[in-house]
């Protein structure tokens, strides 16, 4: 019960009656010159009811829907509920007149608003720009004190008029203005009336001076604070003063304020949604589509702003421990003063027709999908056009608009930017120019086409605009130069000019090759002329000259090489009957469309040599191919440029280049802070809409559009040739070691995004599940020299590609092992030379054998967690492929099987669990990097266990899966050991043959090494998850069969590869004790 005595005459207090609310008053009456103690009851639920959150004098049954119900001095408080379950406070005056005598009446008891109280001490009540509401607020040290709320927070709308239970008013609103403390405002509800709302009703102020709604909010949610900007002399803000940033920490938005100048001469407040319009992403700053609301951490509110630059502190997870980051963004290039208001800065054009077009800032995009509307091209036709967009727009009717007729014009901008401001660059961004038939001219022509036969009209023509600064974007360029400012959501122009104006298609690529062999270091080679293939096809000079075989005799000089996708039977072969007749001449009309193309190009390029495999090797006489089979490597290594026809299947198609683009339309404009532009517009379709070199990740798109990518040959050839020339169908690629060039200029840009990375956000660690080489990986490399990248890469990539003759397995590849033993192995430590029969192991490197025999087929088979299973996306089915009955290679080289094959990826901190006694390679001819014969082993002293295995079926539908049945460990992270753990087959072992290995059958267990586990894709992981991963050693092993009646010298049994294995050992919490029995012996794998 709560009460206090208001005046000696009586005292009130409140108490609960069954779900009613009752008022008892104590009062003293006069009675015969005495006073009497008299008391009297008042039911309060028979007269005050609840309509939506407010009291309502008359009504009934308040209590009901009512909550921390007061009496303070005469006043009844409570917080009340509304339809939509929101809590609102409310309070009434309550008014008892006593009587006078004992005799007379009993008291009489009132009710009156007194909304007029919550404004108390409050002045300069005013609204700035619509939706935050200011005031100043007498303090208890009698100091004024000012106070900012976002009525969008607290206020909505339905209907055309306000809803305290809403939020986002302002959302349509029009004229909105404050008169007193009543709200007006135009709310499109269907009609467009005039609303209003006495902001008494929801919004009071507490003790303090916080502006606070009534609606039950927490006070921590209200938490604003006033940063003010610290200004040098000049002021970064033109014709303002006064600026400061409310911080509404709790919500994480921000605020910008300032005093502006008007165009009247006066001065008014103003305020800009800054949450709207910069946030962080990646631990960086920076500016955002209009209309969506970044998601500021709410570490973000550490916050300050000096001179224009807003900088912000992030919390981001480090290696060890949580770190804080200051972040800038430059105010200076998204805001600005128009007309008194503080808005983004706009980037639109004085011209009265596309003015509109672009209202965007520095960095962002007006909004994803946004059409703005321009009119027919009617409204173009002024004369002169003095608008470089107008003309712009002009140009592209007459040169890529098929049809004449009415058409609507618009611009769409799609795409996010996520760059700095500080040089307004935007990125991943298209701006299209759409032109559409109006409709009744699109039924018309659809009509005419229909009757004609002819190809339908398409129904819009889009046509990508974009900037380039200083004239073409081939000229020197510059970096660090602002867009023009009425142009600044444009994209640079970084298309090549030969892509642009297709006539100097052949002049770029002279300058290409020219680039390549006078500055780039790693592509000159030794600078001695080279040796010329045995064979050779001299081409002559000119189209009508002959073309004919010629044997080199050892002469010297340059030539080309042709890498082609044979696609089946082949005509034109060098055979011992073709020999002669070739040597004389090779007729014309025998040539494949793709070697007539070949010897066009090298003509162009004044190359009087080529060399094709199928013309210069003896295809009938085994021994002329097994001879230049181990000179290939040298041949591509030392050639000018290898001529690839990369999006040829066959011999029989041409190169496919279109030759027929059309030439990019440029509209020159002159910036006064920027200096000479140009506008440039091109047809969507033949740049962005298409398969592109730097897409060759995606395998299904190097089977479609670049199918000698996908030959296993090739790998070598593209790898070793000092520059490679890809004819892709709709361009020409340049592609060194140093760099890779195409005509479009997006080869570059799409191969440097492979490499991109995320570091840490937000609150989780991002991690990975087994990090391991894929075969994906290599398709998309980057070209750079042989000798930096990895043997597993190249394995790993190489594995994946297609071989018409598995006995091609090491031989396609021998030419990159040669120049890596070359390079790595050929001398060692000591400056000895070694021999390569000591060195390669039929596909292996003795020196990083511990890495090298640790290949498998499919996903890795550590898991984080049991219950939550992550798949990896690998280039290779669950089901494997049988083992060839021809010999290949010995079981412990990745060539004996004909599935891609992976490794995993870890440091050097390995601990090799293994020593290799001796080796055996037998070659089946003199190239220690060729083709081998069955024969080889190696010789090792190490621990085996013996188990058994079994299927079992596997989760998620996945099929079953191989367990070793006597094996202990676990291959989840967060589980405990348990007996039986998955391997991975390197074969299919129920295929019927000499290979076949049933259930149950003995296999051994080979440790090969243990080392940490590694991540690379990225997921998210917690902590424990995290220090598992950590402390954690991965014991990787190679799954055994002894090989039945073999025993070789000193009775040592000799086993043969079948399978592989991962799993980490974790007993009654720790960590790396294996508990398997391993004995320790010598033994042979073969």
């Amino acid at each position: 019960m709560t009460s206090f005595t208001t005046t000696p005459a009586y005292s009130a207090s409140l108490a609960p009656v069954g779900k009613n609310t009752e008022l008892r008053i104590e009062y003293y009456a006069e009675s015969s010159g005495s006073s009497i103690l008299r008391s009297h009851r008042v039911c309060l639920d028979h007269q005050i009811g609840n309509h939506e959150g407010r009291f309502h004098i008359g009504g009934a049954h308040f209590s009901q829907s009512a909550r921390d119900i007061r009496l303070v001095g005469h006043t009844l408080r409570a917080k009340l509920a509304t339809s939509n379950e929101s809590w609102w406070d409310d309070e009434i005056a309550i008014d008892v007149e006593i009587p006078a005598e004992l005799e007379a009446h009993k008291p009489i008891v009132s009710f009156r608003r007194c909304d007029f109280l919550r404004f108390k001490g409050c002045r300069n009540l005013r609204l700035i720009g619509d939706f935050l509401l200011a005031a100043e607020y007498l303090t208890t040290d009698l100091t004024y004190k000012g106070t900012y709320l976002d009525l969008d927070e607290c206020l909505g709308r339905n209907k055309g008029n306000f809803d305290r239970n809403g939020t986002g008013f302002t959302y349509r609103a029009k004229d909105v203005e404050l008169i007193g403390s009543t709200l007006y405002a135009d709310l499109s509800g269907g009609t467009q009336r005039r609303a209003s709302i006495d902001l008494k009703e929801i919004v009071q102020f507490q003790e303090g001076g916080s502006m606070v709604p009534l609606r039950d909010v927490k006070p921590e949610h209200l938490d604003y604070g006033i940063l003010r900007d610290n200004p040098s002399s000049q002021g970064w803000l033109a014709n303002t003063h006064n600026v400061r940033l409310l911080n509404y920490r709790r919500k994480r938005k921000w605020y910008l304020i300032a005093d502006c100048l008007a165009p009247y001469g006066g001065i008014r407040e103003s305020v800009i949604k800054l949450h709207e319009t910069v946030g962080p992403w990646d631990g960086q700053m920076f500016s955002v589509l209009p209309h969506s609301t970044p998601d500021l951490p709410e570490n973000a509110r550490h916050a300050s702003l000096e001179n224009g630059i807003l900088t912000a502190s992030f919390m981001t997870e480090g290696e060890s421990r949580n770190i804080w980051v200051e972040r800038p963004i430059d105010l200076r290039e998204i805001v600005a003063n128009e007309g008194g208001e503080l808005t983004r800065r706009r980037a639109g054009t004085d011209c009265p027709t596309c003015a509109g077009l672009f209202c965007a800032g520095a960095v962002y995009t007006p909004w994803t999908g946004c059409a703005w509307q321009l009119g027919v091209p009617e409204n173009l036709r002024w004369q002169p056009l003095r608008c470089p967009m107008c003309r712009l727009i002009q140009d592209s009717f007459k040169a890529f608009v098929p049809t004449a007729g009415p058409r609507e014009v618009w611009i769409e901008t799609e795409g996010e930017d996520y760059c700095p401001t500080y040089f307004g660059r935007p990125r991943n961004r298209r701006v299209e120019l759409v032109i559409r038939p109006k409709a009744s001219t699109l039924k018309k022509l659809q009509s005419i086409m229909q009757r004609s036969k002819q190809p339908s009209v398409p129904s819009d023509v889009r046509i990508s605009v974009q900037i380039e600064l200083e004239g073409p974007a081939y000229a020197k360029p510059q970096p660090y130069r602002p867009l023009p400012a009425q142009f600044r959501t444009l994209q640079l122009n970084t298309d090549g000019i030969c892509w642009l104006e297709p006539s100097r298609r052949w002049i770029a690529i002279r300058k290409w090759i020219e680039t390549c062999l006078t500055e780039h270091d790693g592509c000159r080679g030794d600078g001695v002329t080279p040796e010329l293939p045995t064979r050779y096809l001299d081409i002559g000079v000119g189209d009508q000259d002959t073309v004919k075989v010629v044997k080199s005799a050892g002469a010297h000089g340059d030539y080309a090489c042709l890498s082609h996708c044979w696609g089946g039977k082949n005509e034109c072969t060098l055979t011992s009957k073709t020999m002669g007749r070739f040597a004389k001449v090779v007729p014309q009309r025998v040539l494949p469309p793709v070697f007539a193309n070949a010897i066009a190009v090298c003509r162009r390029l004044g190359i009087r040599r080529l060399w094709i495999d199928s013309l210069c090797i003896l295809q009938d006489s085994k021994d002329d191919w097994r001879q230049e089979s181990q000179r290939m490597g040298r041949y591509y290594s030392k050639c000018q440029v290898c001529i690839a026809a990369t999006s040829s299947a066959s011999s029989a198609e041409s190169f496919n280049i279109i030759s027929d683009r059309p030439t990019v339309i440029r509209s020159p404009g002159l910036d006064p802070g920027s200096g000479p532009f140009n506008l440039t517009a091109y047809p969507t379709d033949l740049t962005n809409h298409r398969s592109h070199f730097g897409h060759t990740s995606e395998l299904e798109t190097l089977r479609r559009d670049f199918p000698l990518l996908t030959r296993a040959w090739v790998l070598q050839e593209r790898w070793l040739s000092p520059r490679v020339l890809h004819f892709c169908g709709s361009e020409v690629v340049l592609e060194c070691s140093e760099a890779t060039v195409c005509e479009c200029g997006r080869a570059g840009r799409d191969l440097m995004s492979a490499f991109d990375t995320t570091d840490t956000i937000g609150k989780f660690t991002w991690a990975s599940t087994r990090s391991t080489t894929t075969s994906q990986e290599g398709l998309l490399s980057r070209r750079i020299a042989v000798t930096s990248v990895s043997w597993d890469h190249f394995v790993t990539t190489y594995s994946c590609l297609s071989l018409t003759f598995p006995t091609d397995r090491l031989i396609a590849i021998s030419g990159i092992a040669s120049t890596i033993y070359y390079d790595r192995y050929r001398i060692n430590e000591k400056g000895e030379e070694l021999i390569p029969s000591t060195m390669y192991l039929a596909g292996l490197w003795r020196d990083n054998l511990v890495k090298d025999l640790a290949w498998f087929i499919g996903p890795a088979l550590l898991e984080r967690t049991a219950k939550e299973k992550v798949f990896e996306i690998v280039g290779t089915g669950a089901r494997r492929k049988p083992k060839p009955k021809q010999y290949l290679a010995p079981s412990w080289s990745w060539a004996s099987i004909l599935d891609p094959v992976r490794y995993l990826t870890h440091s050097d901190d390995v601990l090799p669990l293994f020593n290799l006694l001796d080796a055996y390679v037998k070659y089946a001819t003199n190239d220690p990097f060729g083709s081998v014969e069955d024969g080889c082993s190696i010789y090792v002293r190490g621990r085996l266990l013996e188990t058994l295995w079994e299927t079992r079926p596997g989760t998620d539908n996945t099929g079953n899966v191989s367990i070793l049945t006597d094996l202990v460990g676990t291959q989840q992270l967060d589980k405990e050991d348990g007996r039986g753990v998955i391997f991975s087959p390197d074969f299919e072992f129920e295929h019927a043959g000499p290979y076949q290995l049933l259930p149950r059958t003995k296999l051994f267990v080979f440790l090969l090494k243990r080392i940490p586990i590694n991540y690379s894709r990225w997921i998210k992981v917690n902590d424990a998850q995290q220090d598992a991963v950590k402390t954690s050693l991965s014991s990787v092993c190679l799954v055994l069969k002894a090989v039945e009646g073999l025993n070789w010298e000193n009775s040592h049994i000799v086993y043969e590869r079948v399978g592989y294995t991962e799993y980490v050992s974790f007993k009654d919490g720790e960590r790396n004790n294996d508990v398997n029995d391993y004995v320790e012996q010598d033994f042979y794998i073969i």
